[in-house]
């Protein structure tokens, strides 16, 4: 069992029999429960991958943790549509040539960004997800949908590369609870009020009541989803 070196996501497995440890470079839909390790025996999760980071996938907009559920790509690429074939082996079976709506909106949005080396994406779009697997399991698994491809550069051509930030995180000014500092945690509304009055926490048995600012507070304030204003 042969897997690309680490970039920085994959899942740490290991083998009860044979004490091996390896890294699976997974889909969200799979899971390391469904792989054997080379002497046959099923693997198990050997630990949760490191914490390096969180940041926003520039395909799906959704926040990623590097070492986790995202990836670290090695090299320049673009965002293509990838055709293929669906409900393969079945009287449904049919050839997908053309990107659906909602791909094709990804793909407008992301026309003419080439992604650069160091750029951290959600691991469901790893260039090398699938490598490890031999023909025809290979084929099976790769259906049509939306994929990253090397980005022709020619020699000599400087081309702007997009490479995302570590995203930074902020205390809610009405809790005072981590809160990532992205727009759309910001409150645009002049002197509002928070949801919840109160954060209940529960640790070692034990429970705290702790007030929640009332405020009001200021326009572009940082807020986390459960004191952001609300229609009551």
């Amino acid at each position: 069992m042969q897997y690309p070196p680490d970039t920085g996501g994959g899942l740490s497995a290991r083998c009860l029999r044979c004490e091996a440890t390896y890294t699976l470079r997974l889909p969200r839909h799979d899971k390391i429960a469904n792989h054997r390790c080379d002497c046959g025996s099923w693997l198990y999760n050997g630990r949760p991958g490191p914490n390096r980071g969180r940041f926003l996938c520039p395909v799906t907009g959704e926040v990623v943790t590097l070492g986790q559920t995202g990836i670290r790509l090695d090299q320049a690429y673009r965002l293509v549509f990838r055709p293929g074939r669906v409900a393969i082996g079945t009287p449904h079976e049919q050839l997908v040539s053309a990107p659906y709506n909602y791909m094709q909106e990804t793909l407008d949005r992301l026309a003419g960004t080439i992604l650069g080396p160091g750029a951290v994406v959600d691991r469901d779009y790893d260039p090398y997800l699938y490598d490890h697997l031999p023909e025809p399991q290979r084929s099976q698994r790769i259906g049509p949908g939306l994929a990253l491809a090397l980005a022709p550069v020619a020699t000599g051509t400087v081309i702007e590369q997009f490479v995302n930030s570590p995203l930074t995180y902020g205390r809610c000014i009405a809790c005072r609870g981590r809160v990532l500092d992205l727009p759309i945690n910001h409150v645009s509304t002049e002197h509002w009020v928070p949801w919840r009055r109160v954060v209940v926490r529960k640790r070692h048995g034990a429970t705290t009541v702790t007030p929640v600012d009332q405020g009001p507070h200021p326009a572009d304030s940082l807020a986390c989803t459960h004191c952001a204003p609300r229609p009551r």
